[in-house]
């Protein structure tokens, strides 16, 4: 005979709550139950269906941000934004702050606020202090409760925050379409506004030539209806006022409004949104007068932090359950600290000091003991000849030449390429998880790519000291290009011995430490365009994705330069036309060439702990 099932640990009640124009928000509000006690409140808002299966007798089987590390401690409220899931309104995507391209009386903002008046007005078990959290497109959400913050709102909690995505996250990077990814995500959003995330029905086993047949993106763009934000997508490829003004880390910069002590969580191993995290933390410092933000970047992939133990990710295994580590010992205490009640100090002893700064080092497995966001020391890594990397800039001037050819891009991935999304049994979109599906693919082994002749790969001798990057690196390419627009794809990789004695399943393996792309025309100006200029040498600098990770002895420091990371990002026809809607007949081979010399291409490191013998930038 099988034992009675317990009696839940908490209360659960659905509301619509009011908003400032009347629309009524579909919200669920967990009570604990094992206290009476007056509790703090955390807030998650989401576009995402939430799924409160019954079959769940106990809160702590929870997942998400406010799971079980927090669940009996907290009154939980969580609830749909506009459009979704029994909410009243209409879905807008990454709607823009009220503003030149909001002129409505309501935001995210304005529904975080009037939601968190509901709470301190409406639950009566409240202590009166609320934090909201959330992870990517709920990180964004999040955040923007602090651009004109309640009283009530005391912190903030936001995981792979989507920022600016035409400079580096979801959409764009430096003006490179991310076209797979945001076609799957807003046909996803948009085709079932009930709530369910909806995987486009792909008729191909290979995304690679699936995308390839589509040419452009408006090829696709009858998918969508004339309002979708793919349209929006399409219309602004450059960085106009439309990007730079909802632009989240720009906002938050110059907000008059009190700051909300904020932790923002970068995932080092994000596929969607690597560059909101450390943007918006170096943003915002000068506004912490207080030093109350935190930072922190663990060994993660898109969101992983708040889904599992973070034990190991792709082929790697840490030393320790990384995710629960940070939620217990990291995200519990920020919480604990701003929202409960203070206890009554001596005031004859100062307080205690709280790290500010936590960081993974993905390459020597575990948490850093400094408190470092970015080294201050650039160290130059310069393309030598014969396919090296050297400490010093050569002597000798020359380049090296490829041939960039749009029907042969080269792939982000090996083939075959499975779609972005994956079917999930939740409401939402599946990320990462047991199987390598995208949200690991920067845990790929690189030498799928390496050897290819439109891949130009250099590599550094062995090391014979650790080498610790912390921060965006730096590439300064000096190129010559037959084309009058093209891309360039930088790629810093961990180039693994041979013979790893250490990790002998890791031997000569690739693995990416830091990447990023942009697009030739924006070299000057991200908003005004122009065409390069054909077989001139042009300069081209751009920073890659945040690094933390130290390389060991033995380990060698690998480039990869490119021209296409397809079809993660659109193929640019190598031609100065609009990309969004060229025609087969506008692509293009190009012959690209790569300086060396004196005044040729490097790689600036923000290094920690220089030593002797490392050259100086030019």
């Amino acid at each position: 005979m099988e034992p009675p099932v317990p009696p839940r640990n908490f209360t659960l009640e659905w509301v619509a709550v009011p908003m400032r124009d009347g629309v009524t928000l579909c919200t669920a509000v967990l009570h604990p139950t094992e206290t009476t006690d007056r509790l703090p409140v955390l807030l998650y808002r989401t576009p995402y269906k939430i799924e409160l299966d019954s079959s769940i007798r106990d809160i702590r089987e929870l997942r998400g941000p406010a799971g079980r590390e927090l669940a009996t401690d907290y009154i939980q409220v969580l609830q749909q934004v506009r459009g979704r899931c029994g909410s009243q309104g209409r879905l807008t995507l990454r709607q823009p702050l009220r503003g030149p391209f909001n002129t409505g009386l309501t935001d995210e903002s304005t529904d975080s606020y009037d939601t968190v008046e509901w709470i301190v007005t409406n639950i009566e078990r409240s202590n009166g202090r609320v934090g909201i959290l959330g992870g990517s497109y709920s990180a964004w959400v999040a955040l923007t409760a602090s651009v004109d913050p309640h009283p009530a709102l005391r912190a903030v909690i936001a995981t792979a925050p989507e920022i600016d995505c035409w400079k580096g996250d979801d959409d764009f990077h430096n003006g490179a379409f991310r076209l797979g990814n945001s076609f799957e995500y807003v046909y996803g959003m948009e085709t079932d506004p009930g709530g369910t995330f909806t995987h486009f029905p792909y008729q191909s086993p290979d995304l690679y030539d699936w995308w390839l047949a589509r040419g452009s993106a408006v090829n696709v763009a009858a998918h969508f209806e004339p309002t979708s934000y793919f349209h929006r997508l399409i219309e602004h490829p450059a960085y106009d006022a439309f990007w730079s003004e909802q632009a989240l880390d720009r906002r938050l910069a110059r907000s008059p409004a009190r700051p909300v002590p904020t932790m923002i969580v970068q995932c080092l191993f994000d596929s969607y949104d690597p560059y909101g995290a450390p943007a918006v933390f170096a943003a915002t410092r000068a506004r912490d007068i207080h030093r109350e933000d935190v930072f922190v970047a663990g060994p993660w992939d898109h969101g992983q932090n708040n889904r599992d133990a973070g034990e190991r990710l792709g082929p790697f295994q840490w030393n320790a359950p990384t995710a629960e580590f940070w939620r217990r010992d990291i995200a519990r205490p920020f919480l604990d600290r701003h929202l409960r009640d203070p206890a009554p100090r001596d005031a004859s002893v100062p307080p205690a000091q709280t790290q500010r700064i936590h960081i993974f080092d993905t390459g020597l497995g575990r948490w850093a003991q400094d408190e470092v966001f970015a080294a201050s020391r650039h160290t130059p890594l310069f393309v030598a000849p014969a396919h090296q990397l050297e400490w010093q800039a050569p002597s000798d001037r020359g380049q090296y030449e490829y041939i960039s050819d749009p029907a042969n891009p080269v792939p982000f991935r090996a083939p075959p390429i499975a779609p972005f999304y994956r079917s999930s049994s939740g409401g939402f979109p599946a990320i990462g998880g047991p199987t390598p599906g995208f949200g690991e693919w920067l845990l790929d082994d690189q030498r799928f790519a390496d050897g290819r002749p439109d891949v130009l790969s250099l590599v550094t001798q062995p090391l014979e000291r650790p080498l610790t990057v912390r921060g965006r690196p730096t590439a300064v390419l000096r190129a010559v290009s037959s084309a009058d627009d093209c891309d360039w794809v930088v790629k810093l990789i961990d180039a693994y011995p041979d013979e790893d004695l250490q990790s002998p399943p890791l031997s000569g393996y690739q693995l990416l430490v830091a990447s990023e792309m942009l697009r030739g025309r924006y070299r000057n100006n991200l908003q005004y365009p122009t065409p390069i200029p054909i077989a001139m040498a042009c300069e081209y600098r751009f920073e890659l994705s945040y690094a933390a990770h130290t390389f060991r002895p033995g380990h060698r420091l690998m480039i990869h330069i490119q021209s296409s990371w397809f079809p993660l990002y659109d193929r640019n026809p190598q031609r100065y036309v609009s990309i969004m809607s060229a025609v087969p007949q506008d692509y293009e081979r190009a012959t690209q060439q790569i300086l060396f010399g004196p005044q040729g291409t490097y790689l600036l490191l923000p290094e920690l702990d220089v030593g002797p013998g490392f050259g100086e930038s030019p």
